[in-house]
């Protein structure tokens, strides 16, 4: 097999998930233990352990606090983040966790291995449709045309959407026409995750696809985009008081 398929499929995966979450571990443990000389809760926080688990899990999952900026922005990145999210747990669940607990859990419930890739396809094309033209419009296109933002943007702003743009565009492309066999797929994320990995795809697309999406996860942990996680703490601190 090509030294490079072998670089990108069957070593780079190892490099990226251990840069991956040892890099957000690490920032996760720093803000954590980042000394708070006093509380600085900006609302009286709410009593109990279960409201104040809602009060993160709303503000995360609408970004509220952001509704009372610009409205269309905020819708932006609500269906950017939704979409991103949709893609991610897609890729994990149908291509992963699928293969080994379809038997044991589905059939229980009376759906069939065609349903369930059915639908798949349906949500995963459209999130990946959603999240690349939210990518294109607001983000991108406010930073190159509203002034008062593309004088505060730098590479660090750009980069990273770039890099997820052509990414998530390149996979929705993938997912679309079919180029890649499903099950080829599985069996080769399976193998990765079991530790032997197997000759992977073979389209230049599908492995061009797989080098930018590891690249942007080396990334994520000292980038910009890291901010969703902090926003988990930073509502941690807040409702916690």
């Amino acid at each position: 097999m090509d030294p490079l398929i072998i670089a990108i499929a069957w070593i780079l995966p190892y490099f990226t998930i251990a840069i991956f979450v040892g890099g957000v571990a690490f920032k996760v443990l720093n803000w954590l233990l980042h000394p708070m000389p006093v509380k600085w809760a900006l609302y009286p926080a709410p009593a109990s352990g279960a409201k104040r688990l809602i009060t993160i899990l709303v503000e995360v999952l609408t970004l509220r606090s952001h509704l009372r900026g610009y409205k269309r922005l905020w819708v932006g990145a609500l269906l950017f983040h939704v979409g991103l999210f949709t893609s991610f747990a897609l890729h994990a669940f149908v291509n992963l966790w699928f293969a080994r607990i379809y038997d044991t859990i589905f059939q229980l419930i009376g759906l069939t291995r065609g349903v369930i890739e059915s639908t798949a396809f349906l949500v995963g094309s459209a999130a990946g449709l959603i999240t690349t033209a939210i990518v294109v419009y607001p983000f991108l296109l406010n930073r190159v045309f509203v002034r008062e933002v593309r004088e505060i943007s730098s590479f660090a702003d750009y980069g990273p959407l770039m890099l997820l743009l052509v990414t998530i565009a390149l996979g929705t492309y993938l997912r679309l026409f079919h180029i890649v066999d499903p099950a080829h797929l599985r069996t080769y994320l399976v193998s990765l995750a079991a530790l032997s990995p197997i000759q992977p795809p073979s389209d230049p697309l599908f492995l061009l696809h797989l080098l930018l999406a590891q690249i942007y996860l080396i990334y994520f942990p000292f980038s910009k985009p890291m901010h969703f996680i902090g926003l988990l703490i930073n509502q941690k601190i807040i409702a916690t008081g």
